[in-house]
């Protein structure tokens, strides 16, 4: 909201032990999913990403009755560093709570950002701090089974698992004319894959 202006995420999973915390985190690209083509992710980058918003950022691990907190931050040499910051006794269940600090002006780009980016996680979170949030939904106009329209889109995208990813012909190679003009429309042609069928292009943003 925007008199606490944090985005904070809580998870109810395995939550991640103190040795991979203090060794592993900050490894980019590495990633204990890439063996498991059912995951979505295994690039080894989501982690770091609260970094391209917020210079510094905290994060819980709840496991085992205890929980552990560790700040996350820039060094320096313009590398992320984890340090530990406190280990106590716990009654909350297991997972991991990551809180990124947000400006004001950026709220509403947030709200945005989670309608459309978990349209299509089969289970959505639940949100707070919004009254009255509603994650977008499809509209399927013409369906099969690798593909459907959706009319709720004005652009064409790809889905591989959880993630959607926007398709830009240009970026594309080896397309038929037939091709090209469809991934140009506005039709909202929505193409599915398996997670470990799609990988993204690399930009820095």
């Amino acid at each position: 909201t925007f008199l606490s202006p944090t985005f904070v995420v809580r998870d109810f999973g395995d939550s991640m032990s103190d040795a991979f915390m203090m060794d592993k985190y900050c490894t980019a690209f590495y990633s204990t999913k890439d063996k498991d083509s059912n995951q979505s992710g295994a690039f080894g980058l989501g982690r770091l990403a609260s970094l391209s918003l917020s210079a510094t950022y905290t994060i819980a691990c709840y496991q085992n009755g205890k929980r552990r907190g560790y700040s996350v931050f820039i060094n320096g040499d313009g590398l992320p560093e984890l340090v530990r910051t406190n280990n106590r006794d716990t009654d909350e269940p297991d997972g991991v709570e990551v809180s990124v600090p947000v400006q004001e002006k950026d709220i509403p780009s947030f709200e945005d950002a989670l309608k459309r980016g978990l349209k299509y996680y089969p289970t959505k979170p639940v949100v707070k701090g919004k009254a009255g949030f509603k994650f977008e939904e499809c509209r399927r106009t013409l369906t099969n089974d690798n593909w459907y329209v959706d009319s709720s889109l004005d652009r064409p995208i790809a889905i591989g698992g959880i993630y959607s990813y926007a398709l830009e012909s240009d970026n594309i190679p080896d397309l038929t004319p037939t091709q090209s003009n469809l991934l140009k429309s506005n039709l909202g042609l929505t193409l599915i894959f398996s997670p470990d069928e799609l990988v993204p292009q690399v930009s820095r943003q």
